[in-house]
């Protein structure tokens, strides 16, 4: 059970990430297009 509640809070964490570097790579390639670089 303990490996298990571990592996959730793993999972959680990394969706969590996943989500905070699409957030700021989104921000970076509005950044980007609005710089018109």
């Amino acid at each position: 059970m303990d490996f298990l509640t571990n592996l959730g809070e793993g999972s959680q964490f990394v969706i969590q990430l996943a989500i905070v570097l699409i957030c700021l790579f989104m921000v970076q390639e509005r950044a980007v297009s609005h710089w018109g670089c």
